[in-house]
């Protein structure tokens, strides 16, 4: 195969993330946005060490497995995937891609884990309780659009007014919104959507949130500061202020200061209609804010530069679990309530079926936001600390956990370094959620190993970058790149509590003995001369998949496959750069090395 060559193959199965595996006479392709059984044509964008990377061009035949979509948006929309699947094969999919990853992070362990399945969603239609729509148009100058990015596309957004993913008032509401604009479009107001490429306009998102059991709906109108009335003349203006007289150019401020003016009544009166016609609507909920938010990044994000109250308030109230939660509109929250139900009562299972009577077990959730997953976990565990260092959040964690009733919940407003040695207690497990922004997470890891914090850590990461920068500091961690199922995350807090318990009393546990050297899997250790060895988690995990079959000779490949899990194309140089560390650590001699030796043209073997 080679770049730009046109195929056609079988998708043979779907990875995480959304990489459909192409089986073709030419070889094996990697493809986005297929599904397993249709035969598909495809062009080959990369080629590295035989395997390729391509772009999906057209279903030729589908899926055996396909039973339509009862979305008429499928395929033009891009965001479902599954849809034309039964929910029953979507959930085969996904618990398959969600083992494969639990099995490269837990399979090194001295004890087999048991994968519990994945649990449904108790509904499947009409599940979702936020939804941010684009503004846009469909085709280059055409008519306005609201609704999702199109398939594929950065640009062009496809109007989904009867999407299947969201309940009848949010189709209800974002066919008045669009009709509103295009209404005032028709009535010669030049309003335009904001254009990706060149920076200007003035309308950019519509931002819907819906509480599933209290039923109450946030909405935010997403617009640049760039209001179209009066701005020509004000430009014009501006442009010749330099070259008046004094007098002339008093004038010409009065006559800019009058367009302000004029743009912000022109504003306000638009803003006003788009209340009024929200407020007139009838919906099985009930509209409890509407926001203007003005946003004038030049990323096509969600976020606010100023946030003005339209109506009513700024939040809205759900449920989960008995716990009530006060929601923001850009407060993080599981997209699926009653899905997240299911999840997080597993979550309690776990650990009440871990902690049991001792109730002895206490979880710092660091970088802890809201604290959602914290106060979820309250009810089990003897003491949940969450720390962060935004105060808003930390304020709103608070009222939530004083509105739950919850008195082992505490949350602390800090820099985390500072907090964690303060208190100076010693958790049985650290939830540690590292954005990719954040600028000291390696140094809140290094500063926990030179505390000697001995309690297992679950990383939530946003980057494979900040997994390698975080693999050399040598803490028992565990890493979940962002994003993530939950079903994924409560495995692993699962896991790591057991590990603790593990290593607490670990003094008869299986040791492999391979001359100097000794490996306790429990503990995740490593002796040399009863002397503990420094190892990064990746150079644990690969000695130890070495040690397993002592005398065989591992291709690269096989490594990559073995103990980074790359199923797909991945750089062989890690398995090199990794060797050699390692060797540093183990060998007497690691330019001369006799515990992994190298086989040209084969691989490496480990001889003890």
């Amino acid at each position: 195969m080679k770049k730009g060559q046109i195929i056609e193959g079988i998708v043979q199965r779907v990875d995480f993330p959304n990489k459909g595996i192409v089986e073709s006479a030419e070889g094996i392709c990697v493809v986005k946005n297929a599904l397993p059984g249709q035969r598909v044509q495809c062009a080959i964008n990369k080629v590295r060490k035989g395997k390729a990377e391509g772009r999906l061009l057209q279903v030729l035949e589908p899926s055996s497995l396909e039973c339509g979509s009862l979305c008429p948006h499928f395929g033009s929309c891009g965001g479902c995937t599954y849809l034309s699947l039964p929910y029953e094969e979507q959930l085969r999919i996904k618990e398959a891609q969600v083992k494969k990853l639990l099995d490269s992070a837990l399979g090194g362990q001295a004890s087999n884990w048991k994968f519990e399945g994945i649990k449904a969603s108790p509904i499947c239609f009409g599940y979702r309780n936020k939804m941010e729509f684009s503004f846009g148009d469909e085709v280059k100058d055409g008519p306005l659009a609201l609704g999702m990015h199109k398939r594929g596309s950065f640009y062009d957004i496809v109007s989904v007014t009867d999407c299947q993913i969201i309940d009848e008032d949010y189709r209800r509401i974002l066919r008045c919104v669009k009709a509103y604009f295009v209404g005032l479009q028709e009535q010669g107001t030049t309003v335009s959507f904001y254009h990706r490429l060149r920076h200007v306009g003035y309308l950019r998102h519509l931002l819907v949130r819906k509480a599933a059991k209290t039923g109450e709906i946030l909405i935010a109108l997403v617009t640049t500061s760039q209001m179209p009335a009066g701005m020509e003349r004000r430009e014009a203006v501006t442009a010749v202020e330099g070259r008046l007289t004094v007098t002339d150019a008093k004038m010409a401020r009065k006559q800019t200061a009058a367009a302000e003016e004029e743009r912000q009544l022109a504003e306000a009166e638009l803003l006003n209609g788009f209340r009024k016609q929200l407020l007139s609507l009838e919906l099985a909920g009930k509209i409890v804010g509407i926001l203007h938010v003005q946003n004038d990044a030049v990323a096509d994000v969600v976020q606010s530069d100023e946030t003005t109250i339209l109506y009513g308030q700024d939040y809205f109230y759900e449920e989960l679990l008995g716990l009530r939660f006060k929601v923001s509109a850009f407060s993080f929250f599981q997209t699926n309530s009653l899905g997240a139900e299911v999840l997080y009562e597993t979550a309690r299972e776990y650990i009440a079926d871990l902690i049991g009577e001792k109730a002895a077990q206490t979880v710092f959730d660091l970088y802890s936001g809201t604290g959602t997953i914290a106060q979820l976990m309250a009810p089990v565990a003897k003491k949940v600390i969450g720390v962060e260092i935004v105060e808003e959040a930390v304020e709103a964690a608070r009222n939530n956990a004083a509105l739950n009733g919850l008195h082992n919940c505490e949350f602390i407003a800090g820099d985390v370094l500072k907090v964690i040695d303060e208190l100076g207690e010693t958790p049985d497990l650290i939830v540690l959620d590292l954005t990719q922004t954040e600028p000291n997470s390696v140094d809140i890891c290094r500063s926990l190993h030179e505390a000697k914090i001995e309690s297992p850590i679950l990383l939530l990461i946003a980057s494979e970058h900040q997994e390698e920068e975080l693999s050399d500091i040598g803490l028992r961690i565990d890493s979940i790149q962002k994003p993530f199922s939950m079903k994924e995350l409560l495995m692993r807090i699962k896991v790591g509590l057991w590990d603790t318990d593990i290593s607490r009393g670990a003094g008869e546990e299986e040791c492999l003995t391979f001359g100097r050297i000794a490996i306790y899997p429990g503990q995740a250790l490593v002796t040399k001369d009863a002397s503990p060895l420094d190892l990064t988690q990746r150079e644990y995990e690969l000695l130890l998949f070495f040690a397993k079959e002592p005398g065989k000779v591992f291709s690269r490949e096989e490594l990559l496959t073995g103990v980074w899990d790359y199923s797909y194309l991945g750089d062989t140089r890690n398995v090199d750069v990794t060797i050699r560390r390692l060797r540093e650590k183990i060998e007497d001699i690691p330019s001369s090395p006799s515990i992994i030796a190298t086989r040209r043209g084969h691989g490496y073997i480990f001889t003890g």
